[in-house]
């Protein structure tokens, strides 16, 4: 219960502004660390935020392989009453398992070096969508590694097998304009990999292309009674 405790305070400190993200793991040498095979990541993952849902969901009687609560809650609480959980990839559940248990959804991009890649995260987005039983909206999300250059027409290049995109800024344009078009809702780009100075790859971001891709007003914080 280390964890839900944790992300509830943090959610209070935030006014109620946190997303939790959550991955199952791929990587074996990990596994041993916590004295867990690698082979059952799947299904302790999904025991495990069915376990950290009920804790945030204020159930004072909890029975999970993971854990046993008996008359007892979790403090603090979150100021919603809950905290949204982003799954990341599929964890190796089932597409259903998904709808219905994840708020949002942060994938790979698929290929980013032409709009094939984009159609394809369309396709996965929109099964995704259909699959939730109530229709409501959730969140998807992607993200790219990004050696953004100074010639705005440089094309898009793939570098890296593919997992860093070189591009100037209008292929970058065209690219996030894709993913809007395919129901991306959030979408990170990392810098480190670019030659250029990360300050001057931040500036001509803010100035030329953030302009074209408006975010939504910004949540207020909750105000809190400590």
């Amino acid at each position: 219960a280390d964890r839900p405790t944790a992300a509830a305070s943090v959610a209070r400190w935030a006014g109620g502004r946190l997303v939790l993200g959550l991955a199952s793991g791929d990587r074996p040498v990990e596994f041993p660390a916590y004295g867990l095979e690698h082979a059952q990541r799947g299904e302790r993952f999904a025991q495990g935020l069915d376990y950290l849902r009920q804790l945030l969901h204020g159930c004072r009687h909890v029975a999970s392989p993971l854990g046993t609560l008996d008359d007892a809650e979790l403090l603090p609480r979150p100021p919603a009453g809950a905290i949204p959980l982003v799954v990341t990839g599929s964890a190796r559940q089932p597409a259903d398992w998904l709808a219905r248990q994840a708020d949002g959804w942060l994938t790979y991009p698929e290929s980013t070096v032409d709009a094939s890649g984009p159609r394809r995260l369309a396709r996965k987005i929109r099964a995704w969508r259909m699959s939730i039983a109530d229709g409501g909206f959730r969140p998807h999300m992607t993200n790219e590694w990004l050696d953004l250059v100074d010639d705005p027409a440089y094309p898009r290049t793939p570098l890296h097998g593919g997992y860093v995109l070189r591009t100037g800024r209008n292929g970058l344009i065209e690219l996030l304009g894709e993913w809007r078009a395919a129901g991306v809702n959030h979408a990170a780009l990392g810098i480190q990999f670019a030659a250029r100075p990360a300050a001057e790859v931040i500036q001509e971001l803010a100035e030329e292309v953030l302009p074209l891709f408006p975010s939504h007003p910004g949540v207020q914080p909750a105000s809190m009674d400590w």
